[in-house]
Order: C-alpha cells, then structure tokens, then sequence
C-alpha cells in the first residue's frame, strides 16, 4: 500500500515556507547561501606604506542582496532580516612600487564596522623581499543587520610606495567575497 501527499507549500511550525511547488513539479527552497557577494579591485591602487589603508573594491561580480557599495563607501552591509553567521575571504596583491622595489611584509585585514577582525599575513622577513606578493584572510563572523565588512591591506615595502593590484594585472587578484551560511 502507498499514500499520497499532495501539497503546495510545506511550512516549518512558525508558518514559514521550506519548500514550495508552482503544480508542476517545480520547487522552491529557501534560498541557502544568501547574501552572497564578489567584489574585486580595477585597477591598482596605492597604499600607505606601512599603515592599513582600505580598498576601494570597485568591480562587483555578484551581488544577491545589492548590498555592497562599489562607489562610495567599498563595504558589504548586511541587509535588514539577513543578520546571521557569514564566511567572509579577502585576498590582496601588492607590488613594491617600480621593478626593483620589494614589499617586506603584506597584511591582508578584515574589518567589522571599523574594527579588524581578522588578519592574513606573509612576511618575507627582516633581510628578504618579493616583488609581488598575496596574502588573505578569512572568518566566520555573526553579522547583524546594518553591520560592514571592509577590506584593508597594511604593506611594507622598501624604496617607494607599495600598491595594491587590480584586475589590470589579473583578474580577481584583488578582492573580497562573502556569504550568510546560518543563523
């Protein structure tokens, strides 16, 4: 013997909708993952050596929610209702300033509402440099509606003033990216 259940919307003891059917046997879930953004640096920028200095992360590739400001402000602000656990990466590329300039030690960071949160670090140490280097940072991180995320890079390079690549160099070299995974 087998039964049959027909319904359109199954719903969780709060009345919200888990999953729902259009009659066709096409369904819908709550939308997992969500929001979600990448955002990437165009062009090079140049940084203040030896002190954080935030990205203008001016490219956006994806953004679920429209919450990420790529004009003014260069941060992800989490969207009314959508507070929660998020995963947040920031990844950045620096060069030296002209060939033969070398960065010492490069601090990609985090920042929450104007405080950081969470750093990655490559240091070449005290008597080797690179040429270019990459170093990136991530977290999981409780985020409440109106909270930011930014992205800054503290670099130490020799001779000139260190910069922070863009897409001009390669794509994505640059960036940030982050998305709710829970309550």
């Amino acid at each position: 013997m087998s039964s049959i259940l027909k319904v359109d919307q199954l719903q969780d003891s709060g009345g919200n909708a888990l999953i729902t059917s259009d009659g066709s046997g096409n369904l819908t879930t709550q939308r997992l993952l969500y929001p979600a953004f990448s955002v990437e640096r165009s062009t090079n920028q140049s940084l203040t050596d030896g002190a954080a200095t935030k990205i203008s992360l001016d490219t956006i590739t994806l953004d679920t929610d429209s919450a990420f400001d790529a004009t003014t402000n260069y941060r992800f602000t989490v969207p009314s209702g959508k507070g929660g656990k998020y995963f947040i990466i920031g990844r950045a590329t620096v060069q030296g300033g002209a060939a033969g300039n070398a960065v010492n030690t490069n601090l990609t960071q985090i920042y929450k509402n104007g405080s950081l949160i969470a750093t990655g670090l490559l240091n070449a140490g005290s008597t080797h440099y690179f040429d270019f280097v990459t170093s990136q940072a991530s977290i999981i991180v409780s985020l409440s509606a109106s909270d930011y995320i930014e992205l800054y890079v503290n670099s130490d390079a020799v001779g000139q003033t260190p910069r922070a690549r863009g897409n001009d160099y390669v794509q994505g070299v640059t960036s940030m990216q982050g998305y709710r995974i829970g309550d």
